[in-house]
């Protein structure tokens, strides 16, 4: 699981980057990028109903592209000071842990945000 001191919580740090932020994409997600006010960097992740109406898919989806992001974390890849909200599409739906860590780091090396 993810570190809460890596996790976006406020309401307020939402705005800011979706306000602020510089958008990403990829095929199956969208990341928003802003310069971090903390020490660390801090990612939220977003689903809406429109992926799918059941919650245990929405559930699952957000589970995966946050392990996905745990691991990066966890071999010490990702640069600090970055706040970053990664926004989950329904194209996502019934893909393997692989292509979704594979599309994660893509769009975060795209962003400048791995080392």
């Amino acid at each position: 699981m993810l570190l809460l001191s890596n996790r976006l919580k406020q309401d307020r740090d939402f705005k800011r980057i979706f306000k602020f932020g510089q958008s990403f994409y990829s095929r199956n997600l969208q990341l928003k990028l802003a310069k971090g006010l903390a020490g660390k960097s801090r990612f939220g992740f977003v689903i809406g109903l429109v992926v799918s109406k059941k919650a245990t898919v929405r559930n699952r989806l957000k589970r995966q592209v946050r392990e996905a992001v745990r691991l990066l974390f966890k071999n010490g890849l990702i640069k600090p000071n970055f706040d970053i909200v990664i926004k989950i599409k329904s194209s996502l739906i019934g893909a393997d842990f692989k292509d979704i860590r594979a599309e994660v780091e893509y769009l975060l090396k795209k962003t400048g945000v791995l080392m």
